[in-house]
């Protein structure tokens, strides 16, 4: 039996060449075992250079949580004597509920002002200590207390007494939170010297005394002599023109003071 003939070429439907083999895969770079691979060094950044007044002039920390209106009838009152001056540090722009910074409609920033209290201390406060945030109606009413008491133009001195009586509230514009409206009676720090001393003559001037000798009290011998009483401090005196509620709340923090 005869074996069928091949044909000599491939039909025209079979490639006439196989494709290229493809080409190895890089190998990964090894690394010893244990170590990452290096990353490149961020750039140092430089440190800033600052003052003394940059230093001092830094937010302050602590000082109690502010004081809330929120809620609150009109009538509601806090008394309090600023524990501090009052710095640059206390000087913050003013921010929505989001915490956007708020500006005027000519596009100057908006601000409020800290003042760090020291209230008597109640369930709200129990350490007694606050801070009032100061802005809108509110620094327009300290500012004209503080020039009816006669203080200098600025910020609350410190030791000065400050009463915060919520009165209502008003309009704030469509959309807004009624605003609150305050009254605030300023009291200036006082001390214990009420005229400044007269004045000495000159040394030439004065007569000259003779030096006298005590006179010998009859102490029994053995007995300790009697030492001269030291001099009490200097103690602040309270204004006049307090109330009867504010003196006696500036008697209790003196007091808690000196303890």
């Amino acid at each position: 039996m005869t074996a069928p003939a091949w044909p000599q070429q491939y039909p025209a439907q079979y490639p006439q060449q196989f494709p290229a083999a493809p080409q190895p895969y890089a190998q990964p770079q090894q690394f010893a075992p244990g170590y990452p691979p290096a990353t490149p060094a961020a750039p140092a950044v430089p440190l800033a250079q600052g003052s003394i007044d940059d230093f001092y002039n830094q937010p302050s920390t602590g000082g109690g949580k502010s004081l809330s209106f929120q809620g609150k009838p009109a009538g509601t009152q806090y008394i309090g004597i600023v524990t501090r001056p009052i710095t640059s540090g206390d000087i913050s722009q003013q921010t929505d509920i989001q915490g956007k910074p708020q500006f005027f409609r000519d596009g100057r920033p908006k601000f409020v002002m800290k003042v760090p209290l020291q209230l008597q201390p109640s369930p709200e406060f129990p350490d007694g200590l606050a801070q009032w945030y100061v802005k809108g109606q509110a620094r327009d009413e300290l500012v004209r207390a503080m020039a009816e008491a006669g203080a200098p133009a600025g910020p609350p001195e410190a030791g000065a007494i400050l009463a915060i009586t919520l009165t209502g509230t008003r309009p704030s514009g469509p959309g807004l939170n009624p605003a609150n409206v305050f009254h605030v009676v300023y009291t200036r720090p006082q001390t214990g010297e009420t005229s400044s001393p007269a004045p000495q003559a000159p040394p030439e001037a004065q007569p000259t005394q003779q030096p006298t000798t005590p006179p010998v009290m009859p102490y029994a011998a053995g007995l300790a002599q009697p030492q001269p009483a030291a001099a009490a401090p200097a103690q602040p005196v309270p204004p006049a023109d307090l109330s009867p509620e504010q003196q006696a709340l500036l008697a209790r923090l003196t007091g808690a003071q000196q303890s």
